[in-house]
């Protein structure tokens, strides 16, 4: 039986994409009060292409350098309104962009629902719980207080704060060092194959992946699931299974 479940955050405790379609609302308020013309959305899905670290090199490294999270996501939005035809980006739409995008989906971010519930309810049976996420401090830290996580679980590791993210082997040894057990003792739950799955295996831990609709199974995930609310019908089949 397991000792410790850990989860992923966005996309998996946390419906993360709604959070985003208000960022994108703002986005969409902003431009249009400024009198640009511009196609809001596809601003907004350029935006957090980069903020997902999906730009190309060396276009990344260039807006990164030697620079704090803000000040990148501030050289972002600056370069992408230049991309999408606006000559000289007033540094004053670029912040304001910038917080009322954060403000808006930050009060739009919370659990998917019945998700909360997952986590009260493994506590009572015992567990140990952990959550741990990819991403910057800058967001991953007002996220985790905005759903008020450390009430609802033991430990949190953000990546943005650690040496490697995941799927890199050192976060996974670091939960097991904080708990002091085995990875066979260890459930790691996540959306992202590569990063949640691939990870937690390679480090020695079960998982289950929280798949895409109509996707394959995965080959080295213990299950494959549509949502957290599965969980608790897989927890039953293994321990009665032990």
């Amino acid at each position: 039986m397991y000792k410790v479940i850990s989860f992923d955050l966005d996309h998996t405790l946390c419906d993360t994409d709604s959070a985003n379609a208000k960022g994108y609302d703002a986005f969409e308020h902003v431009i249009s009060n400024s009198g640009l013309v511009v196609d809001s959305f596809r601003f907004s899905n350029d935006y957090l292409e980069g903020v997902y670290r999906k730009l190309p090199e060396p276009l990344y490294s260039t807006l990164s350098a030697d620079c704090t999270e803000a000040q990148y996501r501030l050289n972002l939005l600056d370069f992408l309104l230049r991309q999408h035809g606006v000559i000289s980006p007033n540094k004053q739409l670029v912040e304001l962009l910038q917080i009322t995008f954060d403000r808006e989906r930050l009060k739009a971010f919370d659990f998917f629902a019945g998700a909360k519930d997952v986590l009260l309810k493994l506590r009572t049976e015992g567990y140990l719980l952990a959550v741990i996420t990819n991403g910057p401090a800058f967001s991953q830290l007002p996220k985790l207080e905005r759903v008020e996580m450390d009430a609802l679980v033991d430990y949190v590791l953000v990546g943005g704060l650690e040496p490697h993210q995941k799927p890199h082997p050192t976060i996974f040894n670091k939960l097991l060092n904080n708990f002091r057990c085995f990875g066979n003792e260890v459930l790691h739950v996540g959306d992202s194959h590569q990063c949640d799955v691939e990870g937690a295996v390679n480090a020695g831990l079960d998982a289950i992946w929280i798949a895409p609709l109509q996707s394959q199974p995965s080959s080295i995930a213990i299950s494959t699931i549509s949502s957290i609310l599965e969980l608790d019908t897989i927890l039953s089949i293994q321990s009665n299974g032990k």
